[in-house]
């Protein structure tokens, strides 16, 4: 019985299920690489905003001890963006 179902019912249609086997392969593997891609992309705009940070840190630290207070150095800041 079960052999009759697979030799006669399924084989006709096996490159048809092998055909999507192989588009779902390759669609989710597309989709890991391209969520691969996606992450490295956020990790380096996140290192990039890290290192703006920390030079505008570094100059707020230079214009304190300048003798600028905070809020003159927060004010300069939006006035520049």
């Amino acid at each position: 019985m079960i052999g009759f179902i697979l030799d006669q019912i399924i084989s006709p249609f096996w490159p048809y299920i092998a055909a999507a086997g192989a588009a779902a392969l390759a669609y989710f593997t597309g989709r890991s690489s391209g969520e691969a891609k996606v992450k490295a992309k956020q990790a380096e705009a996140r290192a990039d905003a890290v290192i703006r940070g920390a030079e505008g840190a570094a100059e707020a630290a230079k214009q304190i001890n300048a003798g600028k207070t905070p809020q003159q150095i927060r004010d300069d800041n939006d006035a520049r963006w």
